[in-house]
């Protein structure tokens, strides 16, 4: 009897002595995946978003850009030029352009310079290239291959300046009547 009592808490002991097992591992595995990947990534973001902030590039790109949110071309172009594959990992880090347009547009959107109509085309428009900056940490978390390293990271890029212009379009037909 006293056996089976034994054995019965022997196997109990052994189960959660192995679950506490795997996910000291688990947490150890995250924390050192953390440390070497995200936190350097992280000071790299924050450089950049200093810089672009301290720079004034950001306001002055900002100014440059919202004027386009007016018609559907000008939405067009402004999603065309947020994710150029060269342009959008560096506009995207923080969405300091986006936040910036964003307030913009949003300031013409309530003193009645533009439409409000164009709230959601110019939302897809000028965030067309989100993600792009996380984009080589993601497959870079993966232990890729160069080759799938040179050609996931192109290929998505690639992808998001194609898709930005025809979600704007699909944005711009999803919002009339919406106001």
């Amino acid at each position: 009897m006293f056996e089976k009592i034994n054995e019965f808490i022997s196997t109990i002991g052994g189960g959660i002595g192995y679950f506490v097992s795997v996910v000291q591992q688990g947490a150890s595995q995250a924390l050192e995946m953390t440390a070497k990947r995200f936190l350097p990534f992280l000071c790299f973001i924050a450089l950049l978003i200093g810089i672009i902030n301290g720079s004034g590039l950001g306001s002055w790109l900002g100014n440059v850009l919202a004027p386009l949110a007016g018609s559907l071309p000008g939405l067009l172009l402004l999603s065309f030029i947020c994710t150029i594959p060269i342009v959008s990992p560096v506009l995207a880090p923080g969405a300091v352009i986006a936040a910036i347009v964003g307030a913009l547009i949003g300031e013409q959107i309530a003193t009645g310079t533009i439409p409000a109509t164009w709230a959601l085309p110019a939302l897809f428009a000028m965030d067309s290239q989100v993600g792009c900056d996380t984009l080589p940490l993601s497959i870079g978390m993966q232990d890729p291959s160069i080759e799938a390293m040179t050609a996931g990271i192109p290929a998505v890029l690639i992808s998001r300046w194609i898709t930005g212009p025809i979600a704007t379009v699909i944005a711009y037909f999803a919002s009339i009547g919406m106001y």
